[in-house]
Formats: structure tokens, C-alpha cells, sequence
């Protein structure tokens, strides 16, 4: 791979074959909400156009309303970068969780922080 600094062209292989980004592609925002760390991922195609992980400080299992604040204030931010890059609207895509079948839960409390977060995000943004 050559890098620009090197004076070469930057290229990206993506399973075997040059990628290249698409302006008509559309830019999604995944989301993987979590009580301690919260992953925000954006791509465009097969590029990846953002990366941001929010940190929880503290200890427990619950996430405080500051902590749900930062989430949407990245994702807000996010949105808003990647909206300029798009000319338009963003996917908002968030992870939700689901149980396997036949698996035992011992304690919720693993899962009220992603759900806390989950709710906050879908809660604040509007469907379309």
C-alpha cells in the first residue's frame, strides 16, 4: 500500500478486490450501546468514515443520566459530520439485544446499562 506522505496513491483492498468509495452509497451510523463503553462505527460502502467510543467512568453497572448525555452528544455530533459528508440524511442503525433461546439469565443487571442506553438513543432521535 502506498501511502499519500510517501507520494503514491492511497488504495484500499476490501475482499480481494480495490474499493472505492461510492457518493451514492449511503452513509450508515451503527451504534453498540453499552453500559461502560458505547462504539459508534460509520461506513459508507465499504469505507469507514467514523470511529468513537465513549467511556464510562465509574464503577456499577448502571449508567448515569451524564453518561447517556455524552452517548447522544457524540451521536448528535457524529450525525451532524457525516450529514455534511452525505449532502443529505444519515442510517441510524443501533444494536439491540436479544437472548438466546434456552439461555439462562443469573442477573439483569449486565443488561440495564446497554438497555439504558438503547432507550436514551431511541427515545431522543425521531423515526422517520
Amino acid at each position: 500500500m502506498a501511502y499519500p506522505s510517501e507520494g503514491g496513491e492511497e488504495k484500499r483492498e476490501s475482499r480481494g478486490k480495490l474499493a472505492t468509495p461510492s457518493p451514492r452509497a449511503p452513509i450508515v451510523l451503527g451504534v453498540d450501546p453499552g453500559g461502560r463503553w458505547t462504539g459508534l462505527a460509520g461506513r459508507q460502502g465499504d469505507w469507514p468514515v467514523w470511529a468513537s467510543l465513549i467511556t464510562r467512568e465509574g464503577k456499577g453497572s448502571i449508567p448515569g443520566p451524564s453518561y447517556l448525555g455524552e452517548v447522544i452528544d457524540e451521536v448528535e455530533r457524529a450525525l451532524t459530520v457525516l450529514g455534511e459528508i452525505q449532502g443529505g440524511d444519515v442510517i441510524l442503525a443501533v444494536e439491540s439485544m436479544v437472548i438466546p433461546k434456552g439461555y439462562r439469565i443469573t442477573s439483569p443487571a449486565g443488561l440495564l446499562g446497554p438497555a439504558m442506553v438503547l432507550g436514551a438513543i431511541l427515545g431522543y432521535f425521531e423515526e422517520p
